[in-house]
């Protein structure tokens, strides 16, 4: 839940699971009063997420998506269907044969806006370089560097003329929680975290 400056209800969520402890309703609220939305998702006996649905507090569909997993595990394709039932979007994802995304194709049908991503993954360098293009147009690059846990320590993105327009810069502690953020937009700090931990 959470409250506003007088002690008032601004806004909750419950959930329901299974037994797998996935949860398979979720109501939303953004006030005191009864739920405004109920989504109601379908697993696979993986506990891979292959339906979620949408309903206002009329139990009227907002929308649906659906997903398809490969033979990995991997999302391969993702179609999003609006309150008639009608297709609006599909997300398709291509992967190596390691498992790694190399490729997104995302197309919004009814703004016939497609965009895709190129996923460069570099195990030497610990690091992905994500390119997208919307309507076969360049429009940013994405950096992504990794330590040897795994865990991100920069993420970094730059605009059509290969400058830097933001980048943020994480710090983990041994058990790898993050301990520092340094934020930059155009070179200049704008915020920096720390996180401590009891």
């Amino acid at each position: 839940m959470t409250f506003n400056s007088e002690g008032s209800i601004t806004s909750w969520i419950k959930q329901k699971y299974n037994d797998k402890k996935k949860p398979i309703q979720i109501l939303q609220s953004f006030d005191e009063g009864s739920y405004r939305y109920k989504t109601i998702n379908k697993f696979d006996d993986n506990g891979r997420l292959v339906e979620e649905i949408m309903f206002d507090s009329n139990d009227k569909i907002i929308h649906k998506i659906t997903n398809k997993y490969n033979e990995l595990g991997k999302l391969i394709e993702r179609l999003e269907f609006d309150d008639h039932d009608i297709l609006t979007a599909t997300d398709i994802y291509k992967y190596d044969t390691e498992g790694n995304e190399i490729e997104s194709l995302s197309n919004t049908l009814n703004t016939s806006i497609k965009q895709k991503r190129i996923f460069i993954n570099d195990t030497a360098c610990m690091c992905i370089v994500v390119t997208q293009f919307t309507n076969d147009k360049f429009d940013w690059n994405e950096l992504h560097k990794y330590d040897r846990n795994g865990n991100e320590i920069e993420h970094s993105d730059y605009d059509l003329n290969g400058l830097r327009r933001y980048c943020l810069l994480k710090k983990y502690d041994k058990w790898g929680n993050i301990i520092d953020e340094l934020s930059y937009f155009n070179r200049n700090l704008t915020s920096k975290t720390k996180y401590i931990y009891f």
